[in-house]
């Protein structure tokens, strides 16, 4: 097609009677007026097409009413394109006006839901009314499809009431399949704030291996509502023995995130996970979770230094041995601090020296720390002269 004809008509009508310093010139205005008043297809068409793909913000009022109008045009190809470019409109006071549009087209032509909701997540289109109609439909419908569309939206903007989570985890159960269960899962990882029935959803499934797709939301989930108490310490125990990457990956990060503890047995696996795992992503995590679960055992100081040491391998990895390191060696500090000084004088790279330097930082720190011993009772009149009993002491008594 000859794109040189698209706005001619409209050039013509604009410059009929109007002096050329009085003519808008931005494109954009063209477009608007071609999708108004042309009766061409194909032009109205490529004038949607570009507004679809302009990606700075609309301010322009008369593109807004050409958008607006467009949404409901009887060629779908073209509805679509418009309702894709009204996510990019800017104008406050035209907001309800919007709203209202998409909503409507949400309700009455299912082919535009994910275009529509992808233009109110562009929106922010956060208001209460909106969020409780969009709610409504998700709790009224039996269309699998439609839940993962509207999954998108609460996930950015949820609001985290009870009513709303216990909404979530009935529609949760209402629906079987595996990518509805894990968009819903994923909201609920995003967006429950700590409410208890959505903590122990999350991690009751992400104890139940054999659905990875459910078990790494879940994992996911639990991190990001910073669930850090035995539910979670059981759930990384379990997750752990996965041989899938992503899984793995995951359980490493909820484990990352959760408070020091001394943990021999997870800190056996890890150590297991760091040998059987050539991936750098999957050992740097496995090394920095060390740093939460470390028993600071002879073999877990032997494994950090060999990384440290291991001048071909994997920079991220030695990074985050040196890091690890200084604060898992209880023994052999002296072989760990020449190790660290070593690194910090001679390695090329300014971030892996720096991690050297903090590795010898808290290896100092943890083992120059003073301890005081418990008090030993003594005989009485041994070393010290007791105060009379039941009398306060005033600045004139003598030691």
């Amino acid at each position: 097609m000859n794109k040189s004809v698209l706005l001619i008509p409209i050039f013509s009508s604009l410059i009929a009677g109007a002096s050329p310093s009085k003519l808008p010139t931005h494109p954009i205005y063209y477009w608007g007026k071609t999708l108004l008043e042309s009766k061409n297809r194909e032009q109205r068409k490529l004038a949607a097409f570009k507004l679809s793909q302009y990606t700075q913000p609309i301010y322009q009022e008369s593109v807004i009413e050409a958008l607006l109008s467009c949404v409901r045009d009887p060629q779908l190809e073209i509805k679509v394109l418009c309702t894709k470019a009204l996510g990019n409109v800017r104008k406050k006071h035209q907001t309800d006006k919007i709203r209202n549009a998409l909503l409507s087209q949400f309700r009455n032509h299912p082919v535009l839901k994910r275009t529509i909701i992808n233009s109110l997540i562009q929106l922010k289109a956060v208001d209460p009314y909106l969020q409780k109609a969009l709610f409504d439909e998700a709790k009224a419908t039996n269309n699998p499809e439609e839940i993962v569309v509207l999954m998108r939206y609460f996930e950015t903007f949820g609001f985290g009431s009870s009513n709303y989570v216990n909404d979530l985890i009935a529609i949760y159960h209402k629906f079987p399949q595996t990518k509805v269960r894990a968009a819903i899962l994923k909201t609920l990882g995003e967006t429950a704030k700590g409410h208890s029935a959505a903590i122990a959803l999350l991690s009751d499934c992400a104890k139940i291996t054999g659905n990875n797709l459910l078990q790494i939301n879940c994992l996911s989930g639990l991190k990001t509502q910073n669930v850090r108490d035995r539910r979670a310490w059981q759930v990384i125990e379990i997750a752990l023995e996965t041989s899938d990457l992503a899984v793995l990956e995951s359980a490493l990060e909820l484990l990352d995130n959760m408070p020091p503890l001394q943990n021999e047995k997870l800190s056996k696996r890890v150590l297991a996970i760091i040998a059987e795992f050539k991936e750098p992503e999957i050992v740097e995590k496995a090394v920095l979770a060390l740093g939460v679960c470390g028993d600071s055992s002879p073999s877990t100081v032997t494994i950090l230094t060999q990384l440290v040491e291991n001048k071909s391998g994997d920079e991220n990895v030695r990074i985050a041995a040196a890091l690890v390191l200084g604060k898992q060696s209880k023994s052999h500090v002296a072989q760990t601090k020449r190790v660290l000084t070593l690194c910090r004088d001679s390695e090329k790279t300014k971030s892996l020296r720096t991690a050297c330097q903090l590795g010898i930082h808290d290896l100092s720190a943890h083992n120059t720390a003073v301890v005081k011993p418990a008090v030993t009772p003594q005989k009485a009149g041994a070393g010290f002269s007791r105060k009379p009993a039941g009398r306060t002491r005033t600045p004139n008594d003598k030691e």
